[in-house]
């Protein structure tokens, strides 16, 4: 089973198929809904991936950093 996302986690993009790090909600108001939105920007966009604890439609991936 997949691990809930959440910030900082990666997404394998539909776009470009490479890994994109999801974001939280930029803004610090907004409905209880909108505040746990996750994002991933590519091509200068900016890309829904889900909920905070929920799940995407794309493969995901716990952020791994070398060194």
């Amino acid at each position: 089973m997949p691990e809930p996302l959440a910030p900082g986690h990666e997404l394998r993009c539909p776009h470009c198929g490479r890994w994109h790090t999801i974001t939280k909600y930029p803004g610090t108001e907004g409905t209880a809904y909108t505040l746990e939105m996750l994002f991933f920007e590519c091509r200068k966009g900016r890309y829904y991936a889900g909920q905070t604890g929920g799940s995407a439609r794309y493969s995901t991936r716990t952020a791994h950093h070398c060194g």
